[in-house]
């Protein structure tokens, strides 16, 4: 914490709060969010590469649920599938 004139020992936690920011892992979350967000509510303003990144689970059953106006959710059972956003 020598950058911000604050002890070695000071909570992390509360520099994120003075700056108004979020740690890591918790950015990339809010980022595939607002990922998310535009390609339900504001698909004209993504790159066209991204147009058919999340499938609706009515293009993936032939029936109809009571979820199928979400998004579809693939299950992964390798590590590498856990930190991917498409398969």
């Amino acid at each position: 914490m020598i950058l911000q004139n604050q002890p070695y020992n000071s909570p992390v936690k509360d520099r994120y709060v003075e700056y108004n920011t979020l740690p890591i892992p918790q950015l990339h979350i809010q980022q595939l969010l607002f990922l998310v967000h535009k390609f339900i509510h504001h698909r004209h303003l993504l790159r066209t590469v991204f147009h058919n990144y999340f499938q609706d689970n009515k293009r993936i059953y032939s029936y109809d649920t009571r979820n199928k106006a979400k998004l579809h959710l693939y299950c992964v059972n390798m590590t590498y599938g856990l930190r991917s956003i498409k398969l």
